[in-house]
């Protein structure tokens, strides 16, 4: 943000317009593509609803108004892939029949303060129904 506002001035408030994009009726698709992004979805989903850094900067968001609500942003990470690619008789929702790919969270991202979803982590990563991953535990 800082270097799209150093050198677009203005012109960067369209940048990142996610909630612009939404509302025009494009799937909006988003995810953690590294390089690019961080590999930890929390703090994607994090900035997608923000505008924020985990530091809290800047303060209030950069051009806040071009957020997305949570459920926009699951709907961006989850559903709206499985429809790019054709895919939703498999993937996108928890239903009979997909095929379970999903993590498990210690709390629920809709009970969570916007500025503290960057916090959540995974307990459980369970891919095609079976657990291909789970926090060691600290007992």
């Amino acid at each position: 943000m800082l270097l799209a506002d150093q050198l677009w001035g203005t012109r960067s408030q369209l940048a990142y317009a996610l909630r612009s994009v939404w509302e025009s009726g494009a799937t909006v698709l988003l995810g953690s593509d590294a390089p690019i992004e961080t590999l930890n979805v929390w703090h994607g989903i994090h900035a997608a609803v923000t505008r924020q850094r985990i530091d809290g900067s800047p303060p209030g968001g950069w051009y806040p108004a071009q957020g997305l609500t949570l459920a926009q942003t699951l709907q961006g990470y989850c559903i709206n892939p499985a429809r790019a690619s054709g895919e939703t008789d498999q993937k996108g929702m928890l239903k009979v029949g997909m095929l379970a790919d999903l993590v498990v969270l210690p709390a629920d991202p809709f009970r969570c303060a916007a500025r503290e979803l960057h916090k959540l982590s995974v307990d459980l990563t369970l891919v095609g129904g079976r657990v291909a991953w789970r926090r060691a535990s600290t007992d």
